[in-house]
């Protein structure tokens, strides 16, 4: 993704000039800076899996925004207790073609299992390209996501010396009842 995103950066030298890439661990990192924002959107904060690793994160998050900072962080929010019934076997979640390239692309998705005692879920997504002749390519992504409850996250941030100060649902403010968590921090 790095890669990627580089090729991006490289194709605009006014951006390029003001974006630094960092590859590391964000458990435990130290930046000799500080930050104005710092934002972990969608599923990126769900990849720590383990409740030190998440605290260890929190910790350095805090220690790298400046005194009027804010970090920004999104979950998804169970709709429930989450148990067993979880999980299901693959569907197809999207099924589209690209006129231009004339690629077809469908994505299936499973929730294979889940550990209800350490929280996390364990999906997989299948991504099947139909290339222009016809050749057909299968690319399978597995992930391991911690998931929170609203309360237990609050305390995570609070426990790691940061105040929430707003909270919503998704990224247009939607209040915080839906099937998100975004919230708005600083430190305390």
């Amino acid at each position: 993704m790095l890669d990627v995103f580089r090729g991006k950066l490289a194709q605009n030298s006014d951006l390029s000039d003001r974006v630094e890439l960092i590859h590391g661990n964000m458990a435990n990192f130290s930046i000799d800076r500080k930050f104005e924002l710092i934002i972990s959107p969608f599923r990126a904060f769900q990849a720590l899996i383990h409740d030190r690793d998440i605290e260890n994160s929190l910790c350095c998050i805090r220690e790298h925004l400046s005194k009027t900072g804010i970090f920004i962080i999104n979950v998804f929010r169970p709709y429930a207790v989450l148990d067993e019934s979880w999980c299901r076997k693959e569907e197809l979640d999207f099924d589209v073609f690209d006129e231009k390239s004339k690629i077809r692309l469908r994505r299936f998705s499973c929730r294979d299992k889940i550990d209800t005692v350490n929280q996390i879920i364990f999906p997989y997504f299948v991504f099947e390209v139909v290339h222009p002749d016809s050749k057909i390519e299968h690319i399978t992504e597995h992930l391991e996501l911690k998931y929170f409850y609203k309360e237990q996250l609050r305390a995570f941030i609070e426990n790691a010396g940061l105040e929430i100060v707003e909270e919503y649902s998704w990224y247009d403010k939607s209040p915080p009842d839906g099937k998100e968590i975004i919230f708005v921090c600083k430190k305390a």
